[in-house]
């Protein structure tokens, strides 16, 4: 007897039998441990005490596009003030922000309404978007989460954590030292 009929008589099965239920069990193995880390991590993360005092509230101003080379540009301005945030975005999250300033509804979801649905599916909530630092000409932000007892951040791009904000209505903070050296920053800077 040969080693594959060796094989096939102590029950393992052909070798594609053995493939796809390997491959199964890999993808099993690979959802349990990525459900029991995200309860985990929910069940770690205190409840969310609200946005640090060192950010402030901000809306949309203006979303516009801009010409080849400098891409389209995203305005955010400050509720309780008159400070201003510029950002260069893609032309995708361009169209998804001025879609949802305009009120009005792509005829298929856009990848900012999935994600809208998979967090409602999951019973979290999106309590804030935190444009949280920037670092070689480029914005970095965070998508703050919260579920049953826990909140959790979670890295975003700014122009895809505003789009997402705007279709649920959360409010966007910016770090106040952000808007305080917007004047003496270049206007090239991306999202």
């Amino acid at each position: 007897m040969g080693m594959e009929q060796d094989d096939h008589l102590a029950g393992a099965g052909p070798p594609e039998r053995r493939r796809s239920r390997g491959g199964l069990v890999s993808l099993l193995i690979g959802l349990a441990v990525v459900a029991l880390a995200g309860w985990a991590l929910w069940q770690r993360v205190p409840d969310d005490a609200g946005p640090p005092a060192d950010y402030a509230e901000v809306q949309v101003a203006d979303v516009r596009a801009g010409d080849e080379r400098a891409g389209h540009v995203l305005v955010l301005r400050e509720v309780d003030g008159d400070r201003r945030l510029t950002m260069v975005i893609g032309e995708a999250e361009a169209y998804a922000i001025a879609l949802q300033l305009a009120g009005q509804r792509p005829p298929r979801p856009m990848t900012h309404d999935l994600l809208r649905s998979a967090i409602q599916a999951l019973d979290a909530k999106v309590t804030r978007v935190q444009v949280t630092r920037l670092e070689g000409g480029t914005y970095y932000a965070a998508l703050v989460l919260h579920r049953g007892h826990g909140s959790v951040e979670v890295d975003a791009r700014p122009s895809d954590a505003i789009a997402l904000a705007l279709r649920i209505g959360a409010p966007i903070y910016v770090l106040r030292s952000l808007l305080e050296g917007e004047r003496q920053r270049a206007p090239s800077l991306t999202f």
